[in-house]
Formats: C-alpha cells, sequence, structure tokens
C-alpha cells in the first residue's frame, strides 16, 4: 500500500519540530545573560538562576503559543487526542466518541480477587 503524502501533515510536522531546539535556545540565552550578568554585578549564582528560570518560562510561553494556534487553525478541537474516552477505559468510537457500554465495564478485577 502506498503512502500518500498530505502536505498539512509535513507542515505541522515542521513546526512542531522546530519546538525542540527553540525551547531549548530559550534556556541557553537565559543562562548566559544570567551568566554575564553575575559577573559584572558579583551575584553569583543567583542571576544565572534567574536568567534560567526566565528561559524556561519563555520557551514554555512558545510551546502553549504554537498548540493554542494549532487548535485555532483546527477549528477549536484539541490537538491532543484521548482525553476522557481514553482514560476512562472505554474504546472511542469514529468521530472521537466514547462507546457507553465498554465505559460501563470494569478496567480489571474487583477488589474482591474474583
Amino acid at each position: 500500500m502506498e503512502r500518500r503524502r498530505d502536505p498539512e501533515r509535513w507542515r505541522l510536522w515542521s513546526r512542531y519540530a522546530a519546538l525542540g531546539p527553540v525551547f531549548a535556545g530559550a534556556v541557553v540565552i537565559g543562562y548566559f545573560f544570567g551568566r554575564a550578568l553575575d559577573g559584572l554585578l558579583a551575584t553569583a549564582p543567583w542571576l544565572t538562576l534567574v536568567g534560567i528560570g526566565l528561559g524556561t518560562a519563555a520557551g514554555m510561553r512558545e510551546v502553549l503559543r504554537a498548540v493554542k494556534l494549532a487548535e485555532r487553525e483546527r477549528g477549536g478541537r484539541p490537538v491532543v487526542r484521548g482525553g476522557r474516552g481514553a482514560s476512562a477505559g472505554g474504546r472511542a468510537e469514529a468521530g472521537g466518541r466514547q462507546d457507553p457500554e465498554a465505559a460501563a465495564e470494569p478496567p480489571g478485577p474487583t477488589r474482591s480477587g474474583r
């Protein structure tokens, strides 16, 4: 079976593949700015730690911004699949709806061991 190329899928993949280096870069830049300020103000290691914290916050902000943008492009549908249907132990039907009969079944043995 031949796999068809989906340009939308590759566009989203490239956008999310860039998030890792962006996040790491924000932390590294925060580290070096904090370290430089520590050297100027003789406050080591405090401004280095503050720089790492601000870099981490900037990286998280970028990741959350990308997720919100993706949800907006998908018409408000969540980017991550699963949600309540997958965690409730039921099987999801087509369209993301949960099968009510599958959810009513207990996920495993009862406490009595039977």
